[in-house]
């Protein structure tokens, strides 16, 4: 799931989603 946060700029957008960081 961290692979998405780098490759996907709009971490905010995948926070939401990914509430792992």
């Amino acid at each position: 799931m961290q692979q998405l946060g780098a490759l996907a700029p709009t971490r905010r957008v995948h926070t939401a989603a990914y509430p792992q960081q």
